[in-house]
């Protein structure tokens, strides 16, 4: 499968919070965050829970879906943007969600632009978070003290969502 990343927007989704972190851009990626999400997306095809739905018929978000691909036929920079804000109506959806169902662990959720094998589709995956530890140095008169500080937000380190959902845009 060949797939190639258009772009990722990333969200902070923590019900502690009193409400999501909306990124307004799409992040920058390196060659091994290209490489992480392009495995994540590789895995969430092969995965043996993928199942085939459709959007009703009177369903908002196929609506939106449909309004974006009218944007994306327009100018890049004007159906990246329309991109950025159909990620952002989506995580404040999941958000509103995690608030009403507190069992919904806290996350960062991706929403990927990407085409596989040619074929549009947009990318939706929930990277929950889990607890761990990172190290901490401190210098102390004449010498180091070094420790561990538990860290409860680190995402997961294996390129692997928690929860997918991927919508193939040319025929939903």
């Amino acid at each position: 499968m060949e797939v190639k990343i258009n772009q990722v927007v990333l969200h902070l989704l923590d019900p502690g919070a009193s409400e999501p972190v909306l990124s307004d851009r799409a992040m920058d990626m390196d060659a091994d965050l290209y490489e992480y999400y392009t495995a994540t997306l590789e895995r969430a095809f092969a995965s043996d829970e993928v199942k085939n739905c459709r959007f009703l018929p009177d369903s908002a978000f196929a609506a939106e879906m449909a309004q974006n691909q009218d944007a994306r036929r327009d100018l890049a920079r004007i159906a990246g943007q329309r991109a950025n804000d159909l990620s952002r109506r989506i995580a404040g959806v999941i958000f509103e969600q995690m608030l009403q169902y507190q069992a919904i662990p806290a996350g960062d959720l991706a929403v990927v632009d990407f085409t596989a094998d040619g074929v549009p589709f947009y990318g939706v995956l929930k990277l929950n978070y889990r607890p761990g530890y990172t190290h901490h140095t401190e210098l102390m008169g004449n010498g180091r003290f070094s420790s561990m500080v538990p860290q409860r937000t680190l995402l997961p380190g294996t390129p692997k969502a928690d929860e997918a959902a991927l919508i193939d845009r040319a025929n939903g």
